[in-house]
């Protein structure tokens, strides 16, 4: 178990002002991308043929980041998946924050986030033709190619497998003109305008079959957890927020700071005893010019870390407990201590937000780390 003590005070301060970039052109919408991660050997574009997906590098305040480019053009599909150093730990409490943007006009299909433990992994994609793409399925959800009555099963098996997906759905496929072109085009029937939903790709719930007699058949996709009428492709960068809850098995998410919206994962659809899986992006465009762009601005965090918090009065000599007074003046010491607990990576960069009472004036810090070296910091302030 590794061990660091924090004495004193030590404070991180995170501040994000406004949820919403301002509309730019497609000619300089990479300089105007928001303040980012650098994903250097964290992600890699899935390993599938024609996989539309890239990394960009940008340089913003003088450091190096990097722009996800799922797609960019007509026909197209495109993933970026997580490496084994950036995977999602089921078993902890995480967060994932990125801006995203569609462009200015609704051209591209969308994309989504997804969690993943397909036996295929980094070459995971929902089944798609030599020739066209189709649009709907975002990479992600099961391909609708079926001209007779199929059972639900059959189109979930060309998902990505055991898979958890928030789609951003930026075109809404609801049959075409007078819903004349419906197989491929219609999961879309029921959701008004662009929209926000969570499922499960691999699940035949997630899919209805529709049509015979008087129409063709086709398949409907049941969303779950939906939020309608959302103004996605506008032009603007948009923040998503994701935040997993692992007592709670609960996933949140959040548009620009509008309303959260929360959903159950049932985390044995990755398989038995899963603790971590794979994540990333997935998006298809079948319009010319259809650029889907994200930055990330967190990453989840693969490691479990406990804390706890000792205070002592250094003037009486004794723990103060939950409830206990102390005297003005009387001199205190706070000890944190963070354990890594279990995880797949190393322990690096630590940084910590510790809550302290305003009552309390504090004059130094020290950081003691497991291989028993020191640092002090002083504070000219008093707290």
């Amino acid at each position: 178990m590794k061990e660091v003590r924090f004495w004193g005070l030590l404070l991180g301060l995170f501040v994000c002002l406004g949820a919403v970039i301002p509309l730019v052109s497609k000619a300089d919408v990479f300089d105007t991308a928001p303040a980012g991660l650098n994903l250097e050997g964290l992600f890699e574009p899935g390993k599938f043929d024609r996989n539309s997906a890239t990394m960009q590098t940008v340089s913003k305040n003088g450091h190096s980041q990097h722009v996800i480019e799922l797609t960019n053009d007509d026909n197209q599909v495109g993933a970026m998946w997580s490496t084994p150093v950036n995977r999602f730990n089921m078993r902890v409490d995480n967060q994932v924050s990125m801006w995203v943007n569609f462009g200015d006009k609704a051209v591209s299909e969308g994309l989504a986030v997804v969690l993943q433990n397909d036996p295929r992994k980094m070459s995971a994609i929902s089944r798609y033709g030599k020739k066209s793409i189709i649009g709907e399925n975002l990479g992600v959800y099961g391909t609708d190619t079926y001209t007779r009555r199929t059972a639900p099963a059959t189109i979930a098996k060309t998902a990505i497998q055991k898979s958890w997906a928030l789609e951003l759905d930026t075109k809404v496929n609801d049959g075409g003109f007078w819903g004349l072109y419906p197989r491929g085009n219609s999961f879309d029937e029921k959701p008004k305008k662009m929209h926000m939903a969570a499922s499960y790709p691999a699940s035949p719930d997630t899919y209805t079959q529709r049509g015979g007699l008087t129409s063709s058949y086709r398949f409907e996709q049941n969303h779950g957890s939906i939020a309608d009428k959302l103004p996605l492709a506008d032009g603007n960068w948009h923040h998503l927020v994701l935040k997993w809850v692992a007592s709670k098995q609960i996933m949140s998410y959040t548009l620009d700071q509008g309303p959260t919206r929360m959903t159950t994962i049932d985390t044995t659809v990755f398989g038995k005893d899963i603790r971590n899986v794979t994540w990333g992006l997935t998006s298809t465009a079948t319009t010319a010019n259809a650029r889907t762009l994200v930055v990330f601005d967190r990453l989840p965090q693969p490691i479990e870390i406990e804390s706890d918090l000792n205070v002592t009065n250094l003037t009486q000599e004794r723990t103060v407990h939950e409830g206990d007074w102390v005297h003005g003046g009387d001199e205190l010491e706070y000890e944190y201590v963070l354990s890594y607990l279990n995880g797949d990576n190393e322990w690096q960069q630590v940084k910590a937000s510790l809550p302290l009472p305003e009552q309390v004036h504090f004059s130094h810090a020290k950081i003691r780390y497991a291989d028993g070296t020191e640092e002090e910091i002083k504070f000219t302030s008093g707290r």
